[in-house]
């Protein structure tokens, strides 16, 4: 606002001069020199191309021609076509008061460095409030400004540069209500220029210390924004409320010379609204705040709770959000590799900015999934994001989450713990990953943690623990007992077509650990029909490959669907290995395991080799047994004869 004060001071510069000239010099004309040297010592060049006329009484009436007045260390130029102003006499020399009828400016022309000093300014001293200045002191009857131009510079560059059409003001006194009329364009680099009107009615006190605007009726750039406002300098604090009409957010940044990149939904951030009305007793701080964008409407609070440090809370409910309708297009240059933090943090734009965020939305779609009764609050604190809470149903069960996001070095981290309950799984990967296949409730829990700027480099740097389970459920396309009965045939004998078809299974229990983005699985359940798998093996995400071996085993009778599985193989594991791309048709990912089979065909052979050794040892015994107890009958067969012959001799 130091520029402000300045030009205001050149403005008043020149009333001086005037006056100084008019009250001490009958023709002010022969005294141009004089005021030149004056306004010399104060550190500006004056020049008046033309004479000066006036009306003593009652009124100092003052007519300036063409008049310009510069600083003569700097860039800081004012400059006026013609200027009418009356002073009254007599309250100027008994009270020192300043009353003047409408200052009318004909195409003022300023030109200001933001950067230097004003001049002069090393001296100028203190106001002292028993002097009378302020509004107390100064009464205007208005304000006529037509064809003025602002320039405002940072050097040598030019930053704002304003037309003003026009500005008019109605009688300016204390705690008296003003009209005001704005015509103006406004442009800055790189933007189009943007056009602003503005009509109301504004009050201030004696010290400027409050500022009210009502009937406010304003427009800048397709932006309407109406309503009633108030405003205490110090410490800040606004009153009143308003309301943004409808208008497209895009077109808008466009004229700004901000191009928004292209978006999934062609018509995201086509429409807004809001309305505001502010709580006077915080700084600026919307008690009911309301946003309506796009098809999402938001009601509740928000604003500044502190300037310094700034801090934030924002508390909104709504009915529904798409938030992949705001996501950029895919293009080919889009996560072209991993961060290396060149670019600088993502989170830079809120560095500095403390915060709190409540939300709570009946229904959220975002990376395709679609979630109902959202709750979630978020801290933020200097580019350090903490989401203490995220609890959503859907898809049948509840979500619940926390996590936090540090942007406060060039390569953002990040970690989070997720709990999955009773989810039907099936319809989440479906609208994730476009993966329908795999079926069954979910409960799942994990803790990772990731860093990057982007989702391959996240991907890769992820690191964490998960564990869970699926119930009643199905892998579609994949038929594990085809799979068994061609090894069946391969074992013994016989032919077996390899099938398509599902895997219906009561429970998949696993037990991963994630490094680097590859999940290895310590354990690997799954629970068919007459069927355990059990297995480990590794997911690699970044580069979307799946390595894991199975092993199957008879858990019911000898019959599964599809063969017979003999005895001799019913205690046998059935060797499998799935290995491939993400994208591979599961009845080629899956197969069995060649180098398993080798070493079962083998001990499979030596099985049947030992069975039938036991076979013929169990039949040439059965014969030696055979034969003894032919001799034993024949013996005793004999001995009996004997005997009977030798008793028939001993009693003749």
């Amino acid at each position: 606002m130091r520029w402000i004060v300045g030009i205001v001071g050149g403005l008043v510069a020149l009333a001086v001069i005037a006056v100084v000239a008019v009250v001490a010099l009958v023709n002010p004309n022969d005294y141009k020199g004089v005021a030149i040297e004056q306004a010399a010592k104060a550190g500006w060049e004056l020049s008046i191309d033309g004479d000066m006329s006036l009306a003593f009484w009652p009124s100092l009436a003052i007519d300036l021609p063409a008049t310009r007045v510069a600083s003569t260390r700097a860039k800081q130029t004012i400059s006026v076509q013609d200027a009418q102003v009356s002073i009254a006499v007599w309250p100027l020399i008994s009270a020192q008061r300043v009353e003047a009828s409408t200052l009318t400016l004909r195409s003022p022309v300023i030109e200001w460095d933001l950067d230097a000093a004003l001049p002069g300014a090393e001296s100028t001293a203190k106001t002292d409030p028993s002097t009378g200045a302020g509004v107390a002191g100064f009464a205007i009857g208005g304000v006529d400004i037509q064809q003025g131009q602002i320039r405002l510079y940072q050097g040598a560059e030019l930053v704002h540069d304003i037309a003003l059409e026009r500005l008019t003001l109605g009688a300016l006194a204390p705690d008296t209500w003003v009209p005001i009329e704005l015509v103006m364009d406004y442009q800055a680099p790189g933007m189009a220029p943007l056009r602003q009107t503005l009509t109301g009615d504004i009050k201030t006190d004696d010290a400027f210390a409050r500022i009210e605007v009502r009937d406010l009726d304003s427009n800048t750039g397709g932006i309407a924004v109406t309503g009633n406002l108030a405003m205490v300098a110090s410490p800040l604090a606004l009153s009143g409320s308003l309301k943004v009409a409808e208008f497209n957010p895009t077109r808008v940044l466009s004229d700004l010379g901000i191009a928004l990149p292209a978006m999934q939904n062609p018509n995201a951030l086509t429409r807004a609204s809001f309305g505001l009305t502010f709580d006077d007793q915080k700084s600026v701080y919307a008690r009911e705040l309301t946003i309506n964008f796009d098809d999402t409407a938001l009601a509740g609070e928000g604003g500044l709770v502190s300037l310094t440090p700034l801090k934030f809370n924002l508390q909104l409910s709504g009915d529904q959000l798409s938030v992949d309708d705001y996501l950029a297009v895919d293009t080919d240059a889009a996560d072209s590799g991993p961060d290396t933090g060149a670019s600088g943090s993502p989170l830079a734009a809120i560095a500095g900015i403390d915060g709190r965020i409540a939300l709570a939305m009946g229904q959220l779609n975002a990376s395709g999934l679609t979630l109902t009764d959202v709750d979630t609050v978020a801290v933020i604190e200097d580019r350090r994001i903490d989401v203490q809470r995220l609890n959503a149903q859907g898809y049948d069960g509840t979500i619940a989450a926390k996590a936090v996001v540090n942007g406060r070095s060039a390569i953002p981290s990040m970690s989070a713990d997720l709990n999955l309950s009773s989810l039907q799984i099936q319809g989440l990967l479906a609208d994730l990953a476009g993966y329908g296949d795999l079926s069954g409730i979910a409960e799942i829990t994990g803790s990772f943690t990731a860093e990057g700027a982007n989702a391959d480099a996240i991907m890769a740097s992820l690191n964490g623990t998960s564990q869970g389970q699926l119930v009643n459920g199905a892998l579609k396309g994949l038929a594990i007992d085809s799979l068994i009965c061609e090894g069946v045939a391969t074992l013994v004998g016989g032919q077996s077509k390899l099938a398509a078809g599902d895997s219906a299974f009561d429970a998949m229990r696993f037990d991963s650990d994630i490094r680097n983005g590859v999940a290895t699985f310590k354990t690997l359940n799954v629970g068919l029909a007459n069927l355990q798998v059990s297995g480990t093996g590794s997911i690699n995400l970044p580069a979307q490959l799946v390595d894991m071996k199975l092993g199957a085993n008879l858990s019911g009778d000898s019959a599964i669907s599809g063969c017979k599985v003999p005895g001799a193989l019913a205690e046998a594991t059935i060797p499998l290995a799935c290995k491939g791309r993400f994208s591979d048709d599961p009845l080629t990912l899956c197969k069995l395991d060649s180098s398993g089979m080798s070493q079962l065909l083998s001990a499979s052979a030596k099985a049947k080799a030992s069975a039938r050794i036991e076979e013929e040892k169990a039949a040439l015994k059965t014969k030696v047994e055979a034969k003894k107890a032919e001799l034993k009958d024949d013996a005793k067969a004999k001995l009996e004869e004997k005997l009977g012959g030798a008793l028939k001799g001993l009693f003749k």
